[in-house]
């Protein structure tokens, strides 16, 4: 899986804590439906999940993962985010 930074500036999202033990919350200005995705590093869907803006990480062992938020609107978009027990 090749990553790359894909930003929609005009509806900007955050992806907290990170690194995190337990959760991530993701916000963002404007609401609509979107698809949340989560990678391991070698690409395999862990996770997948619609409509939520809290994600329960506690059965994900330690390291780094790729989240990808697919939004009504605009492109998607992909960050890392790091899990730590």
């Amino acid at each position: 899986m090749i990553v790359t930074s894909l930003e929609d500036s005009t509806h900007p999202i955050k992806i907290f804590p990170n690194p995190t033990t337990r959760f991530v919350e993701i916000g963002w200005e404007n609401g609509g439906a979107y698809l949340i995705e989560l990678f391991d590093t070698s690409g395999n869907l862990v996770l997948s999940t619609s409509n939520s803006n809290r994600i329960d990480l506690i059965g994900l062992a330690n390291g780094s993962y790729i989240i990808k938020v697919h939004k009504a609107f605009g492109k998607p978009v992909v960050k890392k985010i790091i899990v730590e027990k």
